[in-house]
């Protein structure tokens, strides 16, 4: 609690976490997509528009959830499964840039340049 000034006002500060409604559902390549509805108080009806006009979610698992339950980190979101009504990682999948990485480094190794030559190299020529 904070008093304010000598008028003896007490606030009480709280914090309330908004929670949206989203839609989590997996594709045919077994990544997820995520919809989140234009308005929230009308959510459900959204989703089932989307579902049956998108044909790419048709008969695809789908989960209504709320976006505080996706995980925190969306670094490793091509990772991103559902399983049991749940969003959880997976962590057998590589990741998709690191082929790239690779490639990268390896031209890189070929011309002779440290790594950070290379950057240099590269921010010039944007």
């Amino acid at each position: 609690m904070k008093t304010l000034g000598t008028m003896g006002l007490m606030i009480v500060w709280t914090s309330v976490a908004w929670a949206e409604p989203i839609l989590v559902c997996e594709r045919l390549d077994g990544g997820l997509s995520i919809v989140h509805p234009a308005d929230p108080a009308d959510a459900e009806r959204q989703f089932a528009r989307t579902v049956a006009t998108v044909p790419e979610l048709q008969g695809r698992p789908c989960q209504a959830m709320v976006d505080t339950d996706l995980p925190t980190d969306r670094a490793k979101r091509y990772a991103w499964r559902l399983k049991q009504g749940t969003v959880h990682i997976d962590p057998t999948l590589p990741d998709p840039e690191e082929p790239l990485r690779q490639k990268v480094d390896a031209i890189r190794q070929r011309l002779g340049f440290t790594p950070q030559e290379f950057r240099d190299l590269k921010d010039a020529l944007r």
